[in-house]
């Protein structure tokens, strides 16, 4: 597109929370202004350039001031109280809903494109309203390939909102384990570069394959139940089926109440599959791919 466009991306929050919302914003936001189109972004919580420059990644290239303009080529939309502030604007509006539990994350009335993340959240609405899904963007030039060990000696659990049942057991088999992103960690690479195995969900599964490394999908649905459930080690051909669910581990949705269900996910780990886990979000979520598509409505 040779047309630079006049964007506004606006997402709910910046300042309470920090999690899968705002790093899709961040890293569409940075593509976008590397292709120069002129970028805005507003955040419905927090207001003052100051607070939200606290709040961006460091390698982030987020610093302008909040320059607002009645008119806007396109206003890309995450959360409903976000569309809301910005609905008065003229410009095509795209509203991207996440996920299916948020009360803020559904769909309203209003908008011109509706962009799901997931078939779940397609498959949780009322009525056909979305023209397309579209995958988690990752910006793959900052979560280079690294790589990992040929026998697996360290692993990482990255979870926002508490810690994984088992790292005693865990630590007893003799991994060097760390419990990383509570509180909050903004650069994510550095935490996991020196650990082979990662157990995650969301946005911290995909950021950990892009930099080659096992991955392992588990988690407590999203802090809104005190059940740990997993949907496993990642493969080449399971992938295709946990993204589905966002990668959040309701595919499989087993209850990991007991430390063997884990254990024999820890027991596939395989070198070589980390190097094909960045092909794979080379090839279905870099954000390069997913900042043309969602151009490609304008």
């Amino acid at each position: 597109m040779s047309k630079k466009l006049k964007i506004l991306i606006a997402t709910h929050e910046m300042r309470d929370f920090f999690g899968g919302v705002q790093t899709f914003s961040i890293a569409l936001y940075d593509e976008l202004k590397s292709l120069g189109h002129q970028i805005d972004f507003y955040t419905k919580k927090s207001g003052r350039h100051n607070e939200f420059k606290k709040k961006s990644l460091p390698e982030s290239s987020i610093r302008e001031n909040f320059f607002f303009y009645k008119k806007y080529d396109l206003i890309i939309c995450s959360t409903k109280q976000a569309f809301k502030a910005v609905k008065s604007l003229t410009g095509i509006k795209i509203l991207i809903i996440h996920g299916i539990l948020s009360k803020i994350d559904k769909p309203v009335d209003g908008a011109d494109i509706y962009l799901a993340v997931s078939e779940e959240v397609v498959d949780s609405s009322k009525g056909n309203i979305f023209n397309q899904v579209i995958r988690n963007p990752i910006n793959c030039d900052y979560f280079n390939y690294i790589g990992c060990s040929e026998k697996l000696k360290s692993i990482a659990f990255l979870d926002r909102r508490r810690k994984f049942p088992y790292l005693k057991e865990v630590q007893k088999l003799g991994y060097k384990i760390k419990s990383i992103g509570n509180p909050p960690v903004y650069n994510i690479k550095n935490e996991l570069k020196n650990f082979d195995l990662v157990v995650a969900r969301g946005r911290g599964a995909y950021e950990a394959m892009a930099i080659g490394k096992n991955v392992i999908i588990s988690g407590n649905n999203s802090g809104r139940s005190p059940k740990e459930i997993m949907d496993g080690f990642i493969t080449n051909e399971s992938f295709l089926n946990f993204r589905r669910n966002n990668c959040s581990g309701r595919y499989n949705a087993i209850e990991l109440d007991n430390f063997e269900i884990f254990l024999k996910e820890i027991k596939k780990y395989d070198k070589n599959q980390g190097f094909k886990n960045r092909k794979l979000i080379l090839k279905y979520n870099n954000v390069k791919k997913i900042a043309k598509q969602i151009l490609k409505y304008f």
